[in-house]
């Protein structure tokens, strides 16, 4: 069933399984992408290796979304896919 669920707001989204996109609204760098059975979110989390404010460092985490089903499926819900190289890029210029 969960399968299914997913295919219909992939479907509804345009989106592909493994295709990375974004929300048109979104104010965050996040990365969002679908499995067959899931909706995982890419996104920056900074991380202190020392315990000083001066040495930190950018990473990126994948987590699962905690999307509401209401927006995934509101009309208004709208994404823009993105390649992975772009994803790639987009990453590396916040390491950087």
């Amino acid at each position: 069933m969960r399968k299914l669920v997913y295919w219909l707001i992939r479907k509804h989204l345009g989106v592909k399984v493994g295709e990375y996109f974004r929300f048109t609204n979104q104010k965050t760098k996040d990365i969002y992408r679908f499995t067959k059975t899931m909706l995982w979110k890419s996104c920056p989390e900074t991380v202190s290796y020392l315990d000083t404010d001066a040495m930190r460092a950018c990473k990126w985490v994948t987590v699962p979304a905690g999307v509401s089903l209401n927006w995934l499926l509101d009309p208004e819900c709208k994404v823009v896919t993105m390649s992975a190289d772009e994803c790639v890029d987009e990453m590396v210029k916040e390491v950087v």
